[in-house]
């Protein structure tokens, strides 16, 4: 399994080309965000225009784009409550546990490197 490791000038570089709300947080969370935008364009736009939007991505999907000690889901609490409540964007980590029922939420799937 690759890891992304990145300089702080590098994930700047990576944030300036998205066009975010001044309330979008800072730090980790955003950085997560900005990973999530480019694979999948619909959240971009779901931000930028403020609509509602509703994903599904893989915990081990997820744990490659922003790795943590512990793939849990419990790890990505905050991104996910913060999602919800200030944009207004559902996004549903899928694990072995828990599977998907709605089909009509979009998949985000993450290639390999």
């Amino acid at each position: 399994m690759s890891t992304i490791i990145e300089t702080k000038e590098t994930m700047k570089s990576r944030r300036e080309k998205f066009r975010f709300p001044y309330y979008i947080c800072r730090g980790k969370t955003r950085d997560l965000i900005v990973r999530l935008c480019e694979i999948d364009p619909h959240l971009q736009d779901a931000i930028e225009n403020e609509t509602g939007y509703k994903f599904a991505i893989q915990i081990n999907d997820l744990q490659k784009l922003y790795p943590m000690k512990r793939s849990t889901q419990y790890r990505y609490k905050a991104v996910t409550e913060y999602m919800k409540g200030a944009l207004d964007i559902e996004m549903i980590i899928l694990t072995s546990a828990n599977k998907l029922t709605d089909s009509s939420v979009t998949i985000i799937k993450v290639d390999d490197e």
